[in-house]
């Protein structure tokens, strides 16, 4: 009976992890595009229309990468691409514009 009990409360304990890691990366996904929905001038949400997209340029960025050796001078860095974007937005209910400058890893 008390094994019964440990394996519920550990089924328990994950299952409420799960729920509580999804809850944080559907927010922080909320919060990256909460400018593409959301109006600044009138704050109504799903009005916005997307004008036009421009592509800012391709660039690189250097990401150092530390591994655990004695010698600091042998550490790497990683190369990574990036894409930068200008996009234009105009309300559909108040007829705001406004630009919105997004920067996408490749």
């Amino acid at each position: 009976m008390l094994d019964f009990i440990k394996d519920y409360i550990a089924i328990i304990f994950n299952l409420s992890l799960l729920l509580i890691i999804g809850g944080f990366y559907l927010f922080d996904q909320f919060n990256k595009n909460i400018d593409s929905i959301v109006c600044p001038k009138c704050n109504n949400w799903h009005t916005p229309e997307k004008i036009s997209e421009n592509q800012l340029g391709i660039f690189r960025k250097g990401h150092p990468t530390y591994s655990f050796r004695l010698d600091p001078r042998l550490s790497e860095v990683k190369m990574v691409w990036y894409e930068k974007s200008e996009i234009q937005y105009r309300c559909k209910n108040c007829g705001h514009e406004w630009l919105f400058t997004k920067v996408r890893r490749l």
